[in-house]
């Protein structure tokens, strides 16, 4: 079971709007890094994300979604909701992901997938780093209560199509991400 994979802490994110990353996340208290330069204060201090913009035109809307939040997991469900999608944050920096697709069911968006290495996670519990590591997919769970479906079918998927194939045959839609 996924659950029972020792987890990363402090998570860490890439956040995307389509294929454009726009925001590193960790899941810990720090400061909010701004397109923009810095006022005399320096960057400011968060209780409990440390963030990196790195695109001006999402700038906004992130720091909005941001300050309607109470936690760092409800931010996230913010961020999904308004339309960006998350993915494990790896060794490389991945400024570009395209050909994401987003996975969903009736609840909404249940995930998102990539056709380019990445990391298996949900939301709420990230692997370690170099855990669950896969050559040809990089898959984000938004539904805890569907990792462990989804975990399996990448496990026993020959490539990225035929995964596809696996979760649209399981009752999930696939939409590609816009941009």
């Amino acid at each position: 079971m996924f659950k029972d994979i020792l987890a990363r802490t402090p998570r860490h994110f890439h956040v995307y709007k389509g294929s454009l990353l726009v925001l590193i996340l960790e899941d810990r208290p720090g400061t909010l890094h701004s397109r923009a330069a810095p006022g005399p204060g320096g960057a400011p201090q968060h209780p409990f994300v440390h963030a990196i913009a790195r695109d001006a035109v999402s700038e906004d809307e992130l720091g909005r979604l941001l300050r309607q939040s109470d936690s760092f997991d409800q931010y996230l469900e913010r961020l999904v909701a308004s339309g960006y999608d998350v993915a494990s944050a790896g060794d490389a920096e991945n400024t570009e992901r395209p050909g994401g697709l987003r996975i969903v069911d009736t609840a909404g968006a249940a995930g998102v997938l990539w056709p380019q290495s990445g990391q298996f996670t949900t939301l709420d519990q990230q692997p370690e780093r170099g855990r669950l590591v896969f050559p040809a997919v990089t898959l984000t769970v938004y539904h805890p209560e569907v990792a462990d479906s989804l975990l399996a079918l990448l496990n026993t998927a020959t490539d990225f199509e035929a995964l596809c194939r696996a979760i649209e045959d399981k009752g999930f839609q696939l939409t590609a991400l816009a941009g």
